[in-house]
């Protein structure tokens, strides 16, 4: 589930740049799991 959220926000973040997911959208992803509370690591 984290992951599709994720994956949502990828698509989200880029069609708000107007660039393709797989581009230079993962500095602005980086920190959205972790304001969201999501866990990455234990």
């Amino acid at each position: 589930m984290i992951l599709s959220e994720n994956a949502a926000t990828a698509a989200c973040l880029a069609i708000d740049e107007g660039i393709a997911a797989q581009h230079e959208v993962h500095d602005k992803l980086k920190p959205v799991p972790v304001e969201r509370g999501q866990v990455l690591s234990q």
